[in-house]
């Protein structure tokens, strides 16, 4: 439409006008960016072109065989891609024809370099390929690629491009291809010069062309072969996984049902034990209140005996005391009713003692002086110790040393340690009973020792179980000793034995100590006796 190109067309000869031309066609290549620009005739003969100050110019040269020149004239436009017959470079070809009115009066042709393409596609994985409609390889990453059909030509095609020579000169090698399987309509397996590549087509829009892309199956048949590998692996350790998790969930369901188990058992267990604890306690309740029973009953024929001496004594006081009062000696009246009364608290004694032994109770503890209940005791044991000859000797330090304790319980107590000391030195030539008391850290240790032949050795550690004596059959229930040591831990105390290095046996009483109160000094009371608990 440049006015100066129809011009030329016109007056073909005129240099100055072909000049103008050539400027003009470089400055608009220059801005379209092209490799080549150039306008021909109706001969198709080149008149004027962009490049005619560069070796290879086309300008002068004769196109009327290329394909793209001869569309144009007879269509109107033309595509071509090829080899330039002066430049040796290929390029794609576009032209277009310069008409006012009819025939054409010429052609205008522009040259496209697709080499830019080629270098950005080699940045890209893999080979890439592109096809012409002949099946030759036009453009391509590998170079011994180009410009080689991937079957041979035919005779038609080949006489084709001798007439438009597309190629230049290549010999048109066929290459070594070989389609070995088709995986979808454009992706196929091939064979290429005796390598498994996968070969990916897509189809050019408005041009007879197609886009090929290979990749090496080596690489990704090994990428498939390590996956699998690795899924494999994968599975595996996942089932390892998924079978340790099932062990240790049985483990744990195990685990869970052994605790349960054991809990119930223990559970089981427990409250088996604390019926049994229960019953045990509840039978060794009744076993000590039956060895109480029994020691009462035997307790009961010298206490018989013991009662009736102060008995006849208060009735043979109580005639002396009508007759003094005949006799109107009132002072010696007064004499016999104090020792009348005396005689009768004593016997308020040892009935409260027996009543406290037969029955069972929870033995409040009070300020006890202890040398009270020694000398309590003495009277109880005062008739075997005088028959036995058995020497006394009382040790309380200090004077007015007491304890907590509950005052039947602890008469009991010192009675049948004593009666079981006196018992014991009934075949010794020396016979001394010896009860020393000490204060020690808040507490007191009463100690009734003798000097008998001590407690046998198979026996000591049993000493204070039931029935457990060394006594012979009939002599004693070996009660006395356990009822002991229970009314001992009732009074929040303890009862120990050893035997003296001396010889003899040596029972301990440890007892909480209380402050000390005043008693009236204690007073010899007649002898009574209490029959031995063990």
């Amino acid at each position: 439409m440049t006015p100066i190109v129809p011009a030329l067309l016109g007056t073909p000869s005129d240099t100055h006008l072909r000049d103008a031309v050539n400027r003009y066609l470089d400055g608009v290549n220059a801005t379209a960016g092209a490799e080549m620009l150039y306008v021909l005739d109706g001969s198709g003969t080149s008149l004027a072109a962009s490049d005619w100050d560069k070796p290879g110019t086309t300008l002068g040269q004769d196109l009327s065989f290329r394909p793209y020149v001869i569309d144009a004239l007879g269509q109107g436009r033309g595509r071509f891609y090829g080899v330039g017959i002066t430049s040796k470079r290929p390029g794609y070809y576009l032209s277009y024809a310069l008409r006012r009115g009819q025939p054409s009066r010429g052609v205008v042709a522009v040259k496209v370099n697709l080499e830019e393409a080629e270098r950005a596609w080699r940045k890209l994985p893999g080979d890439v390929a592109l096809i012409d409609q002949r099946g030759v390889v036009i453009l391509s990453t590998r170079d011994d690629l180009k410009f080689r059909p991937l079957l041979p030509l035919d005779a038609l095609q080949r006489a084709e491009v001798l007439r438009s020579r597309p190629y230049g000169e290549a010999s048109l090698q066929p290459l070594r291809w070989s389609q070995k399987e088709s995986l979808d309509r454009d992706v196929q397996v091939i064979s290429l010069d005796g390598t498994d590549q996968l070969a990916s087509a897509r189809t050019l829009r408005g041009a007879p062309w197609q886009l090929v892309l290979l990749d090496d199956l080596a690489p990704v048949r090994a990428a498939a072969r390590n996956g699998a590998i690795t899924a494999s692996l994968a599975m595996a350790v996942l089932l390892l996984v998924a079978v340790a998790l099932w062990q240790r969930r049985r483990a744990v369901r195990q685990k869970l049902a052994n605790q349960a188990a054991l809990q119930a058992a223990h559970d089981t267990l427990e409250s088996t034990v604390v019926a049994r604890t229960a019953q045990l306690r509840a039978a060794q309740g009744e076993l000590v209140h039956a060895g109480k029973m029994a020691a009462l009953g035997q307790m009961s024929a010298g206490v018989v005996h013991e009662l009736n001496q102060p008995l006849t004594a208060m009735r043979t006081l109580s005639e002396s005391a009508g007759i003094l009062l005949d006799k109107d000696r009132l002072d010696d009246v007064r004499g016999n009713l104090q020792r009348i009364r005396d005689m009768v608290d004593r016997l308020a004694r040892l009935t409260s003692q027996l009543k406290t032994f037969a029955h069972r109770s929870e033995l409040p503890l009070v300020p006890l002086l202890l040398s009270q209940a020694i000398v309590d005791a003495q009277v109880l044991v005062a008739d075997a110790s005088k028959k036995q000859r058995i020497g006394i000797e009382v040790d309380v330090q200090p004077a007015a040393l007491s304890v907590m304790a509950e005052e039947a319980a602890l008469g009991s107590v010192l009675v049948n340690l004593m009666r079981n000391a006196i018992d014991a030195m009934q075949d010794t030539p020396q016979r001394t009973l010896r009860l020393t008391a000490r204060p020690r850290e808040g507490r007191v240790v009463l100690s009734v020792s003798d000097t008998g032949p001590g407690i046998h050795p198979r026996i000591l550690p049993r000493l204070f179980e039931p029935f457990v004596t060394s006594k012979p059959a009939g002599a004693g229930l070996g009660l006395g000793l356990v009822i002991s040591a229970q009314l001992v831990r009732a009074m929040d105390g303890t009862l120990r034995a050893t035997n003296l290095e001396e010889g003899g046996a040596c029972f301990m009483i440890d007892l909480p100590a209380a402050i000390a109160v005043i008693h009236s000094p204690p007073v010899p009371s007649p002898a009574y006796s209490i029959e031995q608990q063990e």
